[in-house]
């Protein structure tokens, strides 16, 4: 949103160099094939149904139920390791290395991530509460209409076809949009950057150079 944020809003914006986007979401309002590559899971958590819904009840209805679920970290580093569980060989592969990179054990990166997810909504779900209304709003720009001057910083989108949770559509959307964006296909499902963050990172600056 920052990055085709009209300058009078967001001055900032002139000294963007370059823009490193993972987890990506695309602006629902002008991307119109957005729910399409949604699972119904997350249809319903963020597509058009609980958008139009009064009181916004749908996220409501969830952080109700995601409220008692995160009290304690054992729950959610169980989720955790449901989750990889789910992905294939090469990717928990790639996992143990990164962890091992860390001088950390598996179980240590997963509980330390379960504390981080819990500590995320330990004070406050605004957050969470306020996803839907924002992927569906007005970002105060249309990504295919930018000048440019905010055109000028190069774009690296991230993203995997095997990520649910961020579906590489979104991605290919910006790409398609964006005057000039990049798409790097990471592999895995949707916690794999964390892995290769280090390679992104690198190869993000390299290109700065």
């Amino acid at each position: 949103i920052l990055y085709g944020a009209p300058y009078d809003k967001f001055p900032f914006g002139r000294c963007i160099s370059d823009v490193l986007l993972y987890g990506i979401f695309s602006p629902f309002r002008y991307h119109k094939d957005y729910a399409k590559s949604m699972t119904w899971k997350y249809y319903i958590v963020a597509g058009p149904i609980p958008y139009y819904m009064p009181f916004n009840l749908v996220a409501r209805v969830i952080k109700f139920l995601l409220a008692r679920q995160r009290r304690t970290v054992e729950f959610v580093e169980a989720s955790l390791w449901e989750h990889l569980r789910r992905t294939d060989q090469a990717e928990r592969e790639v996992f143990e290395r990164w962890c091992e990179s860390y001088g950390k054990t598996p179980e240590d990166k997963m509980r330390n991530m379960a504390e981080n997810m819990v500590n995320s909504t330990s004070k406050s779900w605004e957050g969470f509460m306020l996803m839907t209304p924002l992927l569906h709003s007005d970002w105060g720009f249309r990504p295919d209409a930018l000048d440019e001057e905010h055109s000028r910083p190069r774009v690296l989108l991230t993203a995997s076809k095997n990520d649910i949770l961020s579906p590489m559509a979104n991605a290919h959307y910006l790409a398609a949009n964006y005057k000039n964006a990049r798409i790097k296909d990471i592999g895995g499902r949707h916690f794999s950057i964390l892995y290769q963050m280090d390679e992104v990172w690198a190869e993000f600056l390299a290109d700065e150079k």
